[in-house]
This record gives structure tokens, sequence and C-alpha cells, in this order.
């Protein structure tokens, strides 16, 4: 209950933008663990995916690999809840608990 209230305070920092995926959502079946996807201000570096799993970590550096991660978080991100939809939900949770 306390990990919900502080994400929906900190949902309300601009610079945090909180969505909640659908459990509906196919999406789920791809997402094995934290992604994130790292851009470079140099025109010169690609991006690396960075994936974190129970097992390992690892800096995926091939451009079409990354290309596959990058699809998957739009996916995942057109088919949250929209942000104010999805703030609403975690503190309706966080009241019923």
């Amino acid at each position: 209950m306390e990990q919900l209230r502080y994400l929906t305070t900190a949902a309300e920092h601009s610079n945090i933008n909180l969505r909640i995926l659908p459990e509906a959502s196919e999406v789920h079946a791809a997402l094995f663990g934290p992604v994130a996807i790292l851009s470079f201000p140099e025109s010169t570096e690609s991006d690396v995916a960075y994936v974190d799993s129970l097992r390992s970590t690892l800096y995926i550096e091939e451009p079409g690999e990354v290309f596959k991660y990058s699809e998957l978080f739009r996916r995942a991100l057109a088919e949250s809840l929209p942000r104010a939809e999805s703030i609403t939900v975690l503190q309706r949770i966080a009241k019923e608990m």
C-alpha cells in the first residue's frame, strides 16, 4: 500500500509518465523483466537495449535487436491506459487496501 501511495505521489511530477498496461493486453507475454532503451546525444552512438532478468543483465547493441525492443516498448505504451487514468486506478487500488 505504501508503494502505491508513493507511485501516485511521484506520478504527479511532470517528468514521470506512469502508465498501467491492462491485464488483457497480449504485450504482457513478451515482457519478461525490466527493459530500458538507452539513447545517446551523439549521433555516432547507437541505441542500446538494457535487459535485466533474474539471472543476468544484457546490453544489446545490434540495431535490429534494439529495434525489436523499441517496438515492444511502443506497443506497450500504445496499449496502456492514459496517464491520468493510470494514476486514478492506482489511487483507487491504494484506497481499497
